[in-house]
């Protein structure tokens, strides 16, 4: 009997990198990468270490009330612990935090980052985050300038799941942005969302990537389709997905 069972969780001894028991050939194992350098790739058993996978979660302040509650930290923690996966989750407050985080996890590696924050385009179309209310320096971000580039960069090679109204809308722009930070692959909505709506749609993404082993793209593609057979859909009368990969 395999050391390993299709599904397990596992990583390389020589690296921090997680990934998916997919099958076997003799007393080699087929693994499927995740993070920043995702493929699937056949490997001796005895190179592999079991590796229990862990979200990341990065979650701005959704209402500007300082005293309020509404997060999704809850729901998502309680279906994590439910599924025994390891949740990483910080509050941010503007960018500049992000770099920090991101640094800190270098040892375990994400399938991917979830971002939950606000978003729209300005006058000029171009896409813009902010983690709080408020207005001076620092708290609304440009996805197109130098720094946020610069800043996002330290993800390098991650998918990013932007739980963010509007931003997934334009194809240019978010691609432009993607390439410039070297990201994987980065999935938004394109229209202004509830919190339920978001919240089922990302649940969903979580269930594909760590208790069926998909791939980000094929994760929030097979998500979007579930969320499209009970109504929730993109811009009305508008030919656009709820939510665009990029």
């Amino acid at each position: 009997m395999p050391k390993y069972e299709k599904g397990d969780w596992v990583r390389k001894k020589s690296s921090h990198q997680v990934g998916v028991v997919t099958g076997h050939a003799g007393r080699m194992t087929r693994v499927r990468w995740f993070g920043a350098k995702a493929n699937t790739e056949t490997v001796g058993t005895v190179m592999l270490n079991e590796s229990k996978p862990r979200a990341l979660v990065l979650e701005g302040y959704l209402d500007g009330a300082a005293h309020s509650v509404r997060s999704s930290e809850p729901v998502l923690r309680k279906w994590l612990d439910m599924a025994r996966i390891d949740l990483a989750y910080a509050r941010v407050n503007i960018l500049d935090d992000l770099p920090v985080i991101a640094n800190s996890i270098n040892k375990k590696q994400p399938p991917f980052v979830h971002i939950i924050c606000h978003g729209d385009y300005d006058r000029k179309q171009q896409p813009c985050i902010w983690f709080r209310s408020g207005s001076g320096s620092g708290v609304k971000a440009n996805l197109l300038d130098e720094k946020s580039q610069f800043i996002f960069s330290s993800f390098k090679g991650l998918p990013i799941l932007f739980s963010t109204c509007l931003i997934g809308k334009y194809e240019k722009p978010m691609r432009h942005f993607r390439k410039k930070c070297k990201l994987g692959p980065i999935a938004s909505y394109t229209r202004e969302v509830d919190d339920d709506e978001a919240t089922l749609f990302e649940l969903l993404v979580y269930h594909n990537v760590f208790n069926r082993g998909l791939r980000f793209e094929a994760a929030v593609s097979k998500a979007k389709d579930a969320c499209k057979t009970i109504g929730i859909r993109g811009a009305q009368g508008k030919a656009q997905s709820f939510v665009r990969c990029f």
